[in-house]
């Protein structure tokens, strides 16, 4: 493969490690373009919000916006996303049992 056929990753979305990112890590690849890190803490106490613009005549991509929304009571519940959830979480309890 030639230099020019190398991809490399634009953004990683982390998780697990509980952490609350409010701005983006930067860390430069080895194109010497950024790789962004996000990361939206645990247990959906904050969703993340990122925004990317991509050029696809140079076949690259460049963060535009992030940001946290915290979950809490002033954000409005989806019967819609409930209902689907709940139906998912049923299904889950067939294949699993509580758990």
């Amino acid at each position: 493969m030639g230099e020019k056929s190398k991809r490399w990753i634009d953004l990683i979305l982390s998780a697990h490690s509980h952490v609350q990112l409010n701005h983006p890590i930067g860390v430069t690849n080895p194109a010497g373009e950024t790789t962004n890190i996000v990361q939206a803490k645990e247990a959906g106490a904050f969703v993340g919000r990122v925004d990317y613009e991509v050029d696809t005549t140079m076949k690259r991509a460049h963060l535009v916006d992030h940001h946290l929304v915290q979950v809490d009571e002033s954000i409005e519940e989806d019967g819609e996303v409930k209902a689907r959830i709940d139906e998912v979480n049923l299904e889950l309890v067939d294949i699993f049992g509580n758990v």
